[in-house]
């Protein structure tokens, strides 16, 4: 079983001698992986492990809702710039969270103009969504204009119905599986439109996503092959990568 994990945050691993902890998720069935970042503090960071581990690494670049704070002017143009010198960076994570800030002002304006940058620069889209469904509602018309996926879902068949119509995926991550709607979420996932993840360190780590997958086929009753090949091409074409 072969899968890419969609929501990796190998800049947080610093106890970690990086070629080694690759060499073990490669040994468990990872062949490759998105580094979304978080701040801008994590840019370089990010595109340095897409550099020096090109065929496993597809960096992600973005802020994160909970940092807009931190976030300094002109961080717009020094990410399109960044965009522009590495074609095969994406974008995120970014989106909305209504648990850790209830003002939505700076959330919506920064995400639009991730939204913006996407549609720019025709790149595939990170997308955070806590507590945020409502907010959402102001987006769905630009966000189905480009790729992206509500990383770690874990909300309401109803919500993954809205982000599928709009042409969105959903990942899940290892810890889906202790919520009560688990298996209803698995078994009206379409398929196509599902990736994974572990959102290591903080949700899972990778070594946990073939027995996500080994419990998603089964309750889809198809067999654990047909699901990791799908949701391997599935991701593939999210990043524009062709096998």
């Amino acid at each position: 079983m072969h899968f890419i994990d969609s929501h990796l945050h190998l800049q947080e691993y610093k106890a970690k001698n990086t070629p080694q902890f690759l060499r073990q998720l490669t040994s468990c069935g990872l062949i490759k992986l998105i580094c979304p970042s978080i701040t801008e503090k994590d840019w370089n960071a990010t595109l340095n492990f897409a550099q020096t581990y090109p065929q496993q690494v597809v960096p992600a670049l973005g802020l994160h809702p909970w940092y807009l704070a931190d976030a300094h002017s002109g961080w717009e143009e020094r990410l399109a710039k960044l965009l522009q010198d590495n074609p095969h960076a994406i974008i995120g994570e970014c989106g909305l969270d209504k648990l850790k800030n209830t003002l939505p002002i700076l959330q919506k304006k920064t995400f639009a103009a991730h939204i913006n940058l996407a549609l720019q620069f025709q790149r595939p889209l990170l997308v955070h969504s806590v507590k945020s469904q409502d907010w959402l509602e102001d987006f769905w018309s630009s966000l189905s204009k480009v790729k992206f996926v509500l990383h770690s879902f874990g909300g309401s068949v109803e919500f993954m119905q809205r982000i599928v119509s709009f042409g969105g995926y959903v990942s899940f991550a290892p810890s889906i599986r202790k919520r009560q709607n688990f298996k209803t979420l698995a078994q009206f996932v379409p398929l196509v439109h599902l990736l994974v993840e572990s959102d290591g360190p903080f949700q899972g780590e990778p070594f946990d996503i073939p027995e996500l997958l080994k419990e998603i086929s089964s309750i889809k009753g198809i067999s654990e092959e047909e699901l990791s090949q799908q949701i391997l091409q599935n991701t593939m074409e999210f990043i524009n990568v062709r096998r």
